[in-house]
C-alpha cells in the first residue's frame, strides 16, 4: 500500500470515527430497555420477567460501572449476555457479568479461538477470565426464550465473519455493527472483514426495518417506529432507482 492509500485509509477511518452517534446513559423504552454508553458505541440492557439481558458488553470497564450506577441496576443481576461479534468495543466488559451466560454466533467462534484472524496482524480475543469454552453458539434463525422474551438470532456476517443480530419478540432488532444509520438511511458499517457479505446483510436487515420495530445500533443510536415511514420511504427509494 502506497503512502497516498495509507493516508486515504486514515482519514477514511477518521471521517467514520466522526460520524459515530452513540446515544447518552439512560432509559430508552420505560422501565424495560437502556442505553449504556461506552467511548463512541453503546451496549444494551432489556429487563426481563427474571433479571436483565445485555446486548453486548462495552469498551471501557470503569465506564459500564458508571453507566451500570447511573441507571440503577447492579451488573450482577445480568442474567445474559449476547454479542454481536467479537470487537474489543463489544466484548471488553464481559468480567463484570459474573452471573450472566455468554451468548455468540457459531460462526464467530473461529476468530476467538485462533482460527482467523481479524485482519492482518490482528486477533480477536475475549478478556482474560472469560472460558471461550463456556460460550452457548448460536446459528441462523436460532430462537431463545429468556426471561419471557423470544429472541430470534439473524446471522449478519460482513463486518466479521459471525456478526449475529437479535429481534426480540418480533419488536425490538439489536443490530450492533451490522449497519449505520445516517440521514435516515441504512448502511454497511466501516471496518468491514467482508464488504459483500456486509451490504448483503444490510439488505436482510432492511426487510425486517420494512416490517417495523424499534432498531438499535451499537454506533449510531436508534430508529423508532416513529421513524419508520423516513427510514421505509428512503429503501423504497433506493430499491426504485436500483
Amino acid at each position: 500500500m502506497n503512502r497516498q492509500a495509507i493516508r486515504q485509509k486514515s482519514q477514511d477511518m477518521i471521517w467514520s470515527m466522526l460520524s459515530m452517534k452513540a446515544l447518552e446513559t439512560g432509559e430508552i423504552l420505560p422501565g424495560q430497555i437502556w442505553a449504556l454508553k461506552n467511548n463512541v458505541n453503546n451496549m444494551y440492557i432489556v429487563r426481563t420477567s427474571d433479571g436483565y439481558l445485555a446486548m453486548d458488553a462495552g469498551a471501557n470497564i470503569l465506564r459500564i460501572d458508571a453507566a451500570f450506577h447511573r441507571i440503577g441496576i447492579d451488573e450482577k443481576d445480568v442474567r445474559w449476555v449476547l454479542l454481536t461479534h467479537t470487537d474489543y468495543d463489544h466484548v471488553a466488559s464481559l468480567r463484570r457479568f459474573s452471573n450472566a451466560q455468554i451468548f455468540l454466533g457459531r460462526n464467530e467462534l473461529q476468530l476467538i479461538d485462533g482460527r482467523t484472524a481479524r485482519a492482518r496482524g490482528r486477533r480477536n480475543r475475549l478478556p482474560v477470565g472469560v472460558d471461550p469454552n463456556a460460550l452457548a453458539l448460536l446459528g441462523d434463525e436460532q430462537v431463545l426464550e429468556l426471561g419471557g422474551m423470544q429472541i430470534k438470532c439473524i446471522e449478519t456476517p460482513g463486518h466479521t465473519i459471525g456478526s449475529m443480530s437479535y429481534l426480540i419478540n418480533g419488536q425490538w432488532l439489536f443490530t450492533g455493527d451490522a449497519l449505520r444509520l445516517k440521514n435516515g438511511r441504512t448502511r454497511m458499517h466501516p471496518f468491514a472483514m467482508n464488504a459483500h457479505k456486509a451490504r448483503n446483510s444490510v439488505k436482510k436487515l432492511d426487510a425486517l426495518i420494512r416490517e417495523g420495530c424499534h432498531v438499535f445500533t451499537a454506533h449510531y443510536g436508534l430508529a423508532e417506529p416513529r421513524q419508520q415511514k423516513k427510514l421505509v420511504a428512503a429503501l423504497d427509494k433506493a430499491e426504485n432507482v436500483g
